[in-house]
This record gives structure tokens, C-alpha cells and sequence, in this order.
């Protein structure tokens, strides 16, 4: 394969060098006899390549592995099966690692130019009751279309279901976690949209509606034109038993704010003691703590300070606990599922 694809580019040379001359080619005193015809050997050569056609035909064509895929924004373990991790990526689509041999398979390439916005992963829900389940928020900027993807079985193939409202998995804030799916109820899905308000759906992401009662659309605060709506989403799995959708859900907005619900979904009220005037771009609930990641604007550029928070949900007190390390903001934190203690 390495000699067919050397006589191609030397056959490309050669044809640029003829344009060069007036779209003529030009022999070399080597490739004629002294009668101006080709030389025996050149006819020989001539006779043994094969057309173009029959050597593309010998080729095997496949993905080029460019290791990333754009800018690679999550990154999600499954803890329900180890070794089960997912990659959302700005503009490169959406990814399962194949630990059999080590290496990331494509799981969106399937879409073509009409539906290049679904490359753009703006959000990613794993479902830890059932493994073989996995949805993306899927949509690149605004004005785009934009669909969340639903998989039974680990992303090797989607249903669609098409939204009213726009993602930016490559605008500003594309870390954060605008799709989420209750840990007691997995047909409960929600999905923070960049303009236009808080979307739930009740079964397992086949239709969504607006949530009417959330009070904002998250568009107080804007950077060089872009508002970023709901931000972060979290659950406490204390709040109902298994089965049932969670009674206390936290939203994180666009305003700087977080809000609460404790009736589902109900009725809503600002967090008590929240810090105001930083994003939040994460959030957990991990046992009786709410923990928060805060940054001072929309990044992923120029963010300049940002902070991690931990609130007590029985108590309502606010512990800052960010490391001693400034001039930076927060990407992320997570917590060690087997040992809570552990950030």
C-alpha cells in the first residue's frame, strides 16, 4: 500500500508541474528516445500501474483518529458498571471508550451535514439503575436545531427527540451540566435550556415540557452577547423514596443564583445564604451536603477566580472550601463514591 500511495504522489507532482508549464507536461530526456517516444521501460511501467480506479478499490477506508474531537467538555463514569465512561466534546460529537482495546469509539458519527449541529454535546445523563441507558443534549449554537438523544444501548444507536429551544455545546459555559436524570426515578429527565427556561420530561426523554412554575430564564447576566440560563442541575436522592422523582431539586442560573424546590417541581425559592454574583457551573448533592462549583464568568476563556462551596441542607450552613489557590476558576470536583469524605 505504501509503493501505490508513493506512485500517487509522485503522479500528483507531476501534474502540478505540468500545470506550472501551461497545462502541458513535459518529458524529461530520461522518459523519451532519441525519436521523441516513450522508452520501452516507461511502456513497461505504464503497463504494470493499475488505473486509478482499480487501486482506490484496494483501499480500506475508515474514521481518522484525531484524539479529541474538539474540546473535550465531560467527561462520565457509569459507577453502575466499572470501566463504563462516556466523552461529550464542543464539536466533535459524542464518545464510549472500548476497553477492549483502549481507545474511544465515535458514537454520533452517523449524522450528516443536514444534522452537524448534533455534533455540539451540550449535556450528558447517565443512567447508573440501568448501564445499557445514556441521553446527550445535543446542539451547537444558537438558532441551531437541537435534539436531546436517547440510547438503549450504550449509544450504538439513537432515537431523537427534537426540542423547541437551542444548545451550545460550543458556546461559552459548555462545561456545565444542563442535562440531568433523577437518581430515584429514571424516567424523570430535565434539561436547562440556554434562553429558554427549565424542560422535564416523564418518560425517559421521549417528549419534554416546559417547567411553567421556575421562575426565571436565567438571562440577567451576559457575556460579549451570550446569556447561559439554567446552568447547573442536583438532586437529593433523600428526598423520596426509590422510584419516585426527587422532592428536592436545585437549579443553578444565568442570574448568579440557585434556586430550590422541595414539592418536586411545585414551587420554587432562592437558596438561602447562596453566593450571588459567580456562576454555578456544578453541582452534587453527595449524603446531607449540597456541594457547588462556582466560576466568576462563563469560561471556558478568562476566568479569573472562581470558588467551591458546601452546604448543609439539614442546617442551612454554607462552608467555603476552596482550595488556597487563586487567580484561576474551578473546572469541576467530584467525590470518591466509595468514600464520600474524599474530593
Amino acid at each position: 500500500m505504501k509503493k501505490r500511495l508513493v506512485t500517487l504522489l509522485c503522479a500528483a507532482a507531476l501534474v502540478l508541474s505540468g500545470c506550472n508549464n501551461g497545462g502541458t507536461a513535459q518529458g524529461t530526456p530520461e522518459d523519451t528516445n532519441e525519436s521523441g517516444t516513450a522508452s520501452s521501460e516507461s511502456e513497461a511501467q505504464q503497463e504494470e500501474e493499475p488505473a486509478q480506479s482499480d487501486i482506490s478499490s484496494q483501499y480500506e477506508w475508515g474514521n481518522v483518529e484525531i484524539v479529541g474531537g474538539g474540546y473535550t467538555s465531560g467527561i462520565y463514569y457509569n459507577i453502575a458498571e466499572k470501566g463504563l465512561v462516556y466523552a461529550r466534546t464542543d464539536i466533535g460529537g459524542f464518545y464510549r471508550m472500548d476497553n477492549a482495546t483502549g481507545r474511544w469509539k465515535p458514537l454520533t458519527d452517523q449524522f450528516g451535514s443536514d444534522d452537524y449541529s448534533y455534533y455540539g454535546i451540550d449535556g450528558c445523563a447517565v443512567d447508573e439503575k440501568d448501564p445499557d441507558k445514556v441521553y446527550i443534549l445535543a446542539g451547537m449554537y444558537k438558532g441551531w436545531n437541537a435534539a436531546v438523544l436517547c440510547s438503549d444501548d450504550r449509544g450504538d444507536t439513537w432515537s431523537i427527540t427534537k426540542l423547541d429551544f437551542s444548545a451550545g455545546g460550543n458556546e461559552p459555559n459548555r462545561y456545565a451540566d444542563r442535562l440531568m436524570l433523577d437518581p430515584n426515578d429514571s424516567k424523570t429527565l430535565y434539561v436547562g435550556s440556554r434562553a429558554d427556561g427549565l424542560w422535564v420530561s416523564h418518560d425517559s426523554g421521549a417528549s419534554f415540557s416546559q417547567v411553567s412554575s421556575f421562575p426565571t430564564l436565567g438571562l440577567e447576566y451576559n457575556e460579549d452577547g451570550y446569556s447561559f440560563g439554567i446552568t447547573a442541575i442536583a438532586f437529593d436522592p433523600s428526598s423520596s423514596p426509590d422510584g419516585e422523582p426527587c422532592k428536592t431539586i436545585y437549579v443553578g442560573t444565568g442570574d448568579r443564583t440557585v434556586y430550590v424546590s422541595k414539592d418536586g417541581g411545585e414551587s420554587w425559592e432562592l437558596l438561602d445564604g447562596a453566593p450571588k454574583g459567580m456562576l454555578p457551573v456544578h453541582m452534587y448533592v453527595v449524603g446531607e451536603y449540597l456541594y457547588i462549583v462556582y466560576n466568576s464568568k462563563a469560561g471556558p476563556y478568562q476566568v479569573s477566580k472562581g470558588a467551591v462551596k458546601k452546604y448543609d441542607t439539614k442546617t442551612g450552613e454554607w462552608l467555603d472550601i476552596t482550595p488556597e489557590d487563586g487567580g484561576h476558576g474551578w473546572g469541576d470536583l467530584e467525590t470518591e463514591p466509595s468514600d464520600s469524605d474524599t474530593l
